[in-house]
């Protein structure tokens, strides 16, 4: 590569650069609101918890009725500012499908979202499913 073409390039790439970078902070600074807007609260940190307002049972599967498992699954979650429910982990497991149940149930619930300085926002919350026969 000759310096002719060199020096042009680097003069352009100098002009981008500074672009680039500040493009890349206003993202980041966005990022970042939109992160503190969608923060998710534990009960501590609320003005009012969230109400459920229905809570379905799960199923049972067959396998698991014919094999006689009993048991609990406990479920931790979000109960979005949205009104949906997100981010469902089973803290344990079920054998035969109960705990796929289980998790099937928790999107089905219906809530209040909490309120904190009057707002809705997004909160954890751990449920507990028992399968007895």
């Amino acid at each position: 590569m000759g310096k002719k073409f060199l020096v042009p390039l680097l003069v352009a790439l100098s002009l981008v650069w500074p672009l680039n970078a500040a493009h890349a902070q206003e993202q980041s600074a966005q990022q970042a609101e939109k992160k503190k807007k969608e923060e998710t609260h534990t009960a501590k940190q609320v003005t009012r918890r969230a109400v459920i307002k229905e809570k379905p049972a799960p199923e049972y599967t067959e396998e698991a009725r014919a094999n006689k498992v009993e048991g609990e699954i406990v479920v931790r979650m979000v109960l979005a500012s949205s009104g949906k429910v997100t981010n469902i982990t089973p803290m344990n497991e079920l054998p035969f499908g109960l705990t796929e149940e289980a998790i099937k149930a928790a999107r089905k619930i219906k809530f209040e979202p909490a309120l904190k300085d009057g707002k809705p926002v997004s909160m954890y919350v751990t449920i507990k499913y028992v399968f007895s026969l």
